[in-house]
């Protein structure tokens, strides 16, 4: 059993479990996966080691079976693996797929955790402990998963009871945190921090040598004197009294445009400064290096063409922007896991801004286009417990 755990990555199952496919469950959204959420379960409440779990998953529970099955047997419920009291993995729906295990729930600001992480249930209930046989799986698929996802990072691993304190208990009292902790190194379980707030400062970057040009990864152009200018000016309102500056951190784009300021900044008023490639601009394939104004004189259908769908009529080589918008959301998130509770600075671009605000808003990838952001202009970012919002100022 201490054997590493495999996966097959086409088919997201366990190569150790024994598959029992559950219909309950339908696709993740966008979002990689970045939490493991442990519940536990027994049918009938208390008892063990009949099929009534993997029939409750598979919408095949007979009501007259047992009293209490009368009231859940209509539930359409599943998770993605069950860890039974003697060990054995049961897995009922892909790991890539969403499966229907935490409901109404919250993760550090983010709602809807289905969405997210991967659900694991343990044969058993909040007042009876578990077994060295489960905790030795449990230790071992995580160890699994996390080699398979590199987005399951430490510190994300929880469970029902705290995305969910006003509806769930489990996995319950007799769960033991510290051994898990101490196995894996790290302090379980994570820190829901339901009253954390979050605060991002979305600056864009100024304008750059050479004025309006499509410059993604392939063109990377400093600040003109009047792009400084423009940044130093959006920055002065924020100049506190004892001449520091209200952020705790610095988080900047790689491109030059970006990095050269936030840099200046970060060693000015001393603060620490990171810089995250995946804010880096969308790449815009054959426009790179071209101002809009020659791309409409001497490509005018495909000019417009772009502006009236930004995401099928992209310039040619350009990078897709679902997969922009996809790369961006993902590291929105880590930043707002890593930073909880902060107040920080990020310095990035139009097409980033764009990305966020479509994310936050939930607009249609074509809308992206219509946001319109000055250049070293700001606009704020807030998570708590209302969930992340834009505050326009």
């Amino acid at each position: 059993m201490r054997d590493k755990l495999t996966i097959n990555s086409q088919q997201g199952f366990l190569n150790e479990a024994r598959q029992c496919p559950s219909p309950n469950y339908d696709e993740r959204p966008d979002t990689e996966i970045s939490l493991i959420v442990i519940h536990n379960i027994s049918l009938p409440p208390g008892q063990y080691g009949e099929d009534w779990i993997d029939r409750l998953f598979t919408n095949q529970l007979p009501k007259n079976a047992h009293p209490f099955f009368e009231e859940i047997h209509e539930l359409r419920v599943s998770s993605h693996l069950l860890i039974r009291r003697d060990g054995e993995l049961v897995q009922y729906v892909p790991f890539h797929k969403r499966a229907w295990h935490a409901g109404v729930s919250r993760f550090r600001g983010r709602a809807v955790c289905n969405d997210f992480s991967v659900g694991i249930e343990l044969e058993g209930t909040d007042d009876e402990a578990f077994t060295e046989a489960q905790y030795i799986q449990l230790e071992r698929t995580i160890n699994c998963l996390r080699a398979t996802y590199p987005s399951l990072k430490k510190g994300h691993i929880t469970g029902h009871q705290h995305i969910a304190p006003e509806r769930k208990t489990d996995p319950g009292a007799c769960f033991d945190w510290q051994r898990l902790s101490l196995s894996l190194d790290e302090k379980l379980p994570a820190d829901c921090a339901e009253d954390a707030v979050t605060i991002i400062d979305l600056l864009r970057h100024g304008e750059p040598v050479g004025g309006r040009m499509y410059r993604g990864g392939g063109t990377d152009h400093p600040l003109s004197d009047a792009g400084k200018l423009q940044m130093w000016r959006s920055i002065e309102p924020h100049i506190l009294e004892n001449n520091t500056l209200p952020w705790q951190a610095v988080v900047s784009s790689p491109m030059l445009r970006c990095r050269a300021f936030a840099e200046v900044l970060s060693e000015k008023y001393k603060l620490p400064l990171e810089i995250k490639e995946d804010f880096q601009e969308a790449g815009y394939g054959d426009w790179e290096g071209r101002t809009p104004d020659e791309i409409e004189a001497n490509n005018y259908d495909e000019y417009w063409a772009f502006f009236n769908d930004s995401v099928n009529c992209r310039p040619k080589n350009a990078e897709p922007l679902d997969e922009f918008t996809l790369r961006v959301s993902n590291v929105l998130h880590e930043v707002l896991e890593e930073y909880q509770g902060q107040h920080i600075l990020l310095v990035s671009h139009l097409a980033v801004t764009r990305a966020i605000m479509a994310v936050v808003l939930s607009l249609p990838l074509v809308n992206q286009q219509l946001i319109d952001l000055p250049f070293a202009g700001m606009l704020r970012l807030i998570n708590d417990k209302k969930g992340l919002r834009i505050l326009f100022r």
